[in-house]
């Protein structure tokens, strides 16, 4: 799939409208493309949202009970 061409005053808008803190889902979203896409394009780092750790996942004193181990 290719990415859509974006001139450079659209460009220069959509890096004002980020500068000034709307959201970047709301400025793809008014493109009518994806965030993916929007980050490419801008050349912004494309980041994943890592899921929240719960209770379960984490073991805060894991490390202690494997520092006997070794």
């Amino acid at each position: 799939m290719s990415l859509p061409y974006i001139d450079q005053d659209t460009r220069d808008e959509i890096q004002r409208a980020d500068n000034a803190g709307t959201h970047r889902d709301i400025i793809a979203g008014k493109l009518g493309i994806t965030l993916d896409e929007l980050c490419q394009l801008m050349g912004w780092p494309q980041w994943k949202e890592v899921p929240a750790a719960t209770g379960e996942d984490f073991d805060l004193f894991a490390v202690e009970r494997l520092d006997g181990v070794l």
